[in-house]
């Protein structure tokens, strides 16, 4: 039985990593931007700003509610099973810091090729929602473990 729910955990987290990559590079059919110079997006399409995105979607929220909402939960819900799934499948991502420490990394990772690739834009507030996403997946993760010890 045990065999069973890790090839179901197993198989539930590649379909997850395959579902996070179309998310995140391929979405609404988006091909790469090649044609503007690597500076024009970083000027243009760039968000080094903490929140200001965030503050974005928060005004603007009485107007156009699904939008703001589909932004930041959906930031927050993209890496909740990563913080739930690694640790429950690989056991040196037991400790809840090395898995905040990759995914933190991973993350950064994906927004700095999402500019360099043209295939979307570098957002800080994406970072801060997705790891805030891990960090819940990760609080789930940890007080799952610690009801079934008991």
């Amino acid at each position: 039985m045990k065999k069973t729910c890790k090839i179901i955990e197993s198989s539930v987290f590649v379909l997850y990593i395959f579902l996070l990559i179309l998310v995140l590079f391929f979405r609404y059919g988006r091909t790469p931007d090649t044609i503007a110079p690597l500076t024009i997006r970083l000027k243009y399409s760039a968000n080094f700003v903490p929140f200001k995105t965030i503050r974005s979607y928060i005004n603007v929220i009485h107007r156009i509610p699904r939008v703001a909402l589909l932004n930041v939960i959906g930031n927050l819900a993209l890496f909740l099973p990563m913080g739930y799934l690694l640790p429950e499948l690989i056991p040196a991502m037991r400790r809840p810091t090395r898995t905040l420490l990759f995914v933190i990394a991973l993350i950064f990772a994906v927004e700095c090729a999402q500019l360099l690739l043209g295939l979307g834009s570098f957002d800080v507030d994406d970072i801060i929602l997705n790891f805030t996403g891990c960090v819940i997946g990760c609080t789930i993760y940890s007080f799952a473990k610690s009801r079934h010890r008991h």
